[in-house]
C-alpha cells in the first residue's frame, strides 16, 4: 500500500518536475501516467481491504462509504485540476498534492494500526 502510493508520489513528482522544466513530451506525460496508474492500482486494492476489513458485520456499508469518499475525492481533484491558467501545471499539481495526502493518510492509519494491534497484545 505505500510502495504503490509512492509509486503515484514519484511519478507525480516527475510530472510537475517536467512541467515547471518546460520539457513537456508526449512520451514524459504518458510514462508519468502509466506509472502512476500503476502505482494506482497497487494502492488502491490494498486500501479497500483494509477500509472492509475493520467491522466484518459492516462490510456492505464500509465498502459503499470507501466508494462514496473515492467518488468525493475524484471529483474534487477534477475540479481543481481546472483551475489556472496552464492545465498541465493545474494538473501536475493536483496529482502531486493528492498523492503526498494519500501517503500522509496511509502512514496515519498504519501507525494507528500498528499501535492499537500492541495495545491489544
Amino acid at each position: 500500500m505505500l510502495a504503490g502510493n509512492m509509486i503515484c508520489l514519484v511519478s507525480a513528482g516527475f510530472l510537475l518536475a517536467i512541467v515547471l522544466g518546460g520539457a513537456l513530451s508526449l512520451y514524459g506525460i504518458l510514462g508519468a501516467m502509466l506509472v502512476f496508474t500503476c502505482g494506482a492500482g497497487m494502492a488502491s486494492p490494498a486500501a479497500l481491504t483494509k477500509a472492509i476489513s475493520v467491522d466484518p458485520d459492516h462490510i456492505g456499508s464500509a465498502a459503499g462509504l470507501y466508494g462514496c469518499a473515492q467518488m468525493t475525492v475524484g471529483a474534487l481533484c477534477t475540479t481543481l485540476a481546472a483551475v489556472g491558467g496552464d492545465p498541465a501545471l493545474s494538473a501536475a499539481l493536483v496529482l502531486t498534492g493528492a498523492a503526498l495526502l494519500g501517503q500522509v493518510a496511509f502512514w496515519v492509519a498504519l501507525a494507528r494500526e500498528r499501535a492499537e494491534a500492541s495495545l491489544g497484545s
